[in-house]
């Protein structure tokens, strides 16, 4: 089951950034989630302020293997493709489990290089309601460091 696009929508200022908010945001209970799709790891966090900080609520974190073969053929394998959605679908039951309606979810080398890598994402879309963004080489670097 994926979020329905009926209730999500962009976050003011933010839609080309790929960051969403679900309707009823008073609902959320406070909590982020931050997914960082990578050339060959998929990792989330869901957390939750605490003070200046946050509390980890859940974690995940699989190997993917996204961009093998990507540097010879210039697309997704479909073995990568696979892969990363059963990934995927696993973080976006763990966003419905837990109402996350704050997020951010970026995708990064393999995504920009491979030829096919919008349609991998419009796929990632429909089939689990998850919509990440691409990000530049500078804006990967800068959450590096935050």
């Amino acid at each position: 089951m994926a979020l329905s696009r009926a209730h999500v929508q962009p976050i003011k200022g933010k839609k080309e950034r790929g960051a969403i908010q679900i309707r009823k945001p008073d609902s959320a209970k406070g909590l982020y989630a931050a997914l960082d799709l990578g050339t060959n790891s998929c990792r989330m966090l869901i957390a939750k302020p605490d003070g200046l900080n946050f509390a980890i609520v859940d974690a995940f974190s699989k190997s993917v293997r996204l961009g093998s073969d990507l540097e010879r053929t210039g697309v997704l394998s479909q073995a990568g493709v696979s892969r990363t959605l059963q990934a995927l679908h696993v973080c976006a039951r763990k966003i419905r489990k837990y109402g996350v309606f704050r997020m951010r979810l970026v995708a990064t080398e393999a995504c920009r290089r491979a030829k096919n890598g919008k349609y991998f994402l419009d796929k990632v879309n429909a089939d689990t309601g998850l919509k990440l963004e691409i990000i530049s080489p500078a804006e990967e670097a800068r959450l590096a460091i935050i």
